[in-house]
């Protein structure tokens, strides 16, 4: 008696690659924010900046924020991204944290090689329901470590929030 295969190679192959690539989040590919000067601190030989704003593609409440690092060290320097801290101030004047949206458990410490440049775009939940957001601030001092200078916070005015998810922040 001859056994028959139901399925060939190819044709389960076809299967798996469609299976996988349903399930595989997408990604909207963002261009460069066009950062003020202001948005850069310095800690020391590290350079962070901070931008943020609105994107249609995500909830609500949430930002989009993108952060740029460059070592200017000439040895490896940790990073950590967790410790960088995040508020929302809601146009009642009420305040609280804001915080990545990582349910992967990706935005850990890491050494950022000697003169190398990153960037880095994240979502950022809490940020409270467009028109109620008066301003986002992100402070950059202690994310590569304890320190005793205070790099200051990056805060960023939501006054101008248009309808339709667009939005006019400035610095």
């Amino acid at each position: 008696m001859r056994a028959t295969r139901r399925f060939g190679v190819l044709p389960v192959a076809a299967m798996l690659v469609g299976f996988v690539g349903a399930c595989t989040p997408s990604y909207t590919v963002h261009p460069p924010m066009d950062l003020p000067p202001g948005a850069m601190r310095r800690m020391g030989c590290v350079e962070l900046s901070v931008g943020a704003g609105r994107d249609a593609d995500l909830p609500a409440s949430s930002l989009l924020v993108e952060i740029g690092l460059h070592n200017r060290c000439d040895e490896p320097v940790l990073v950590d991204l967790q410790k960088l801290r995040m508020w929302a101030e809601q146009r009642d004047g009420e305040r609280w944290q804001m915080a990545f949206y990582d349910p992967r458990s990706e935005v850990v410490a890491l050494h950022i090689e000697p003169q190398a440049t990153g960037l880095e775009r994240l979502r950022v939940d809490g940020a409270g329901a467009p028109g109620s957001l008066r301003q986002a601030c992100f402070d950059p001092t202690y994310v590569n470590g304890p320190t005793t200078h205070l790099a200051g916070a990056v805060c960023y005015l939501f006054d101008h929030e248009l309808v339709g998810g667009e939005e006019e922040g400035s610095q």
